[in-house]
């Protein structure tokens, strides 16, 4: 089993005289909401808390973001956009500023996928600087001739990336071992399931929910973006199916949608025209906050990950969801099904079968307490330990002194 939880050496923050100063590189970053941002965005607040100087180079996914700010001890420097062509985020002069951060920092951390970061890769080679890669995923754009395209450069990136690289991090064995890029260097893989912060639950935002919804039952959730590789259409598909067992149904997605995701504001309108040609009850919650979804999660019955290519690697919100006792379906896919098969809490299906997704949704809610009896495991396996995440990170670059 694999996971930051083996990990238990602890290390002593820095004195100030041997203080290193740490850039992460990542297309897109705090406040934009996945896990490829915020992912990173936590490393970084971890390693800030242990003394070290952390900056983040990324771009201004938004005209009204600031170039530079600091976000608990961590220093975003946003490069502007020049171009931006569906999920691709470009500056034409992005290797000066790459250059420039890579010279001022000595350990470097490339948040993969992302077609700049061959630059920084190149750069942080040239410089010998100390370099890891952490590895979310391989993209796989099948929509059209441009996206396959665009896929394959930043997967080409990817490659380069990892090449160069002293260490990469994945999620998943099952994962790497499965992408044509992280293949050729499982001799410099470590696997550490994603950083997740824990909040107490918003008691009012919890009671609210039952109010507002108090009719309803069961409960189903969606988190994370509306976009096309999640694959809401199967999901849609499967509780149109039961709908039939379950009248007052209600299906409820949190996370950011439509314009709030790049290239996806046409995905949400046809997602949300299938819930109303099905009669589906629905809920769009939007962005919550930590404590808020920690509420949200203990409300719904049961969490579906209906992801349908390579693009979801793990899903950090399943981790989220069976730390607050709640069961989960998910597509049986390298990478997403681990979490199911190591703590029994919830059921896989084939990707793309409404009528098998419908058929394990089913089996979850009518034996929810047999789920909620692997929490115990998922707590063991997941409650990640700050300080002993920030020390693997601080303990590779050491080891790459040597």
């Amino acid at each position: 089993m694999f996971g930051t939880w083996r990990y238990r050496v602890q290390f002593p923050a820095p004195r100030h005289k041997e203080m290193k100063k740490i850039l992460i590189t990542s297309s897109f970053f705090y406040p934009y909401i996945s896990g490829l941002s915020l992912y990173p965005f936590r490393l970084g607040k971890l390693l800030a808390r242990e003394g070290y100087q952390v900056s983040a180079l990324t771009f201004q996914h938004e005209a009204k973001l600031p170039v530079q700010e600091t976000i608990d001890g961590v220093q975003i420097h946003r490069v502007r956009l020049h171009l931006k062509l569906s999920k691709g985020l470009i500056n034409f002069f992005y290797p000066l500023y790459a250059w420039q951060k890579v010279s001022q920092h000595d350990l470097i951390i490339i948040n993969c996928p992302g077609i700049e970061n061959i630059w920084v890769s190149l750069f942080a080679k040239l410089m010998n600087k100390q370099t890891v890669v952490l590895y979310h995923c391989d993209l796989s754009f099948q929509n059209s001739l441009f996206l396959k395209l665009a896929s394959r450069i930043v997967n080409l990136s990817s490659y380069v990336s990892c090449f160069l690289a002293g260490k990469i991090v994945n999620s998943s064995k099952n994962y790497a071992q499965t992408s044509p890029i992280l293949k050729p260097f499982l001799h410099k893989v470590d696997y550490h399931y994603p950083l997740i912060e824990q909040a107490l639950f918003d008691k009012f935002y919890l009671n609210q929910l039952k109010q507002t919804y108090r009719q309803n039952s069961p409960v189903i959730g969606f988190v994370g973006r509306i976009s096309r590789e999640k694959n809401l259409e199967t999901l849609v598909n499967a509780l149109f199916r039961l709908q039939k067992k379950y009248p007052q149904l209600l299906f409820v997605c949190v996370g950011p949608f439509a314009s709030q995701v790049a290239g996806e504001k046409a995905y949400y309108r046809k997602i949300q025209s299938l819930l109303e040609e099905f009669k589906i009850n629905y809920a769009v919650l939007g962005i919550l906050d930590q404590s808020q979804l920690t509420a949200f999660f203990r409300f719904i019955n049961v969490l579906v990950l209906p992801s349908n290519n390579r693009t979801e690697a793990f899903g950090m919100v399943q981790m989220e969801a069976m730390l607050q006792g709640t069961p989960v379906v998910a597509s049986l896919a390298p990478g997403i099904a681990e979490a199911i098969n190591l703590t029994k809490m919830g059921e896989l299906f084939v990707q793309n079968d409404s009528e098998k997704l419908a058929q394990q949704l089913s089996k979850v809610i009518n034996n929810t307490k047999k789920y909620q009896a692997g929490t115990k495991i998922a707590k063991k396996l997941f409650q990640t330990d700050s300080k002993n995440c920030s020390d693997f990170f601080l303990r590779e670059f050491n080891h790459s002194n040597h």
